[in-house]
């Protein structure tokens, strides 16, 4: 129950920052809106970040290591026994609050001033012929 309320934060933050930023015609306070809640939701997500540091360990499958299995089947017809226990691994829950996408979510109101909405351009490379 602790992070079903701040996941469900974070969802309601995200989905303030998606809305603001597909506006198709802005204002100056939609504007100031959007920053203010790019800055709730980069709040959120340092939040976040922080609270999976001080998870405990915990026990994941093991879906990757195929030599492991191998041995495991060969043990297994060989003994002929019931089938041995799955392959369990302890990690940490992981989420890297350092990419790019993260960094570059405060530029989007500065980019919405200087170049206009973001259906009006597009990113892809144009060749002219």
């Amino acid at each position: 129950e602790p992070y079903n309320t701040r996941v469900a934060t974070l969802l309601y933050r995200a989905c303030t920052c998606h809305a603001l930023a597909k506006l198709r015609m802005h204002t100056d306070p939609t504007i100031d809106h959007l920053r203010l809640a790019t800055a709730d939701f980069a709040a959120c997500l340092r939040k976040i970040d922080n609270d999976l540091h001080d998870l405990p360990s915990t026990k994941t499958r093991k879906g990757k290591d195929k030599e492991k299995k191998r041995e495991q089947k060969k043990k297994q017809a060989a003994t002929t026994q019931s089938p041995a226990p799955p392959i369990f691994d302890t990690a940490r829950p992981s989420f890297n609050c350092n990419t790019i996408k993260i960094h570059s979510l405060g530029d989007y109101a500065r980019t919405i001033v200087r170049l206009g909405t973001t259906d009006s351009y597009s990113t892809s490379l144009v060749c002219l012929l």
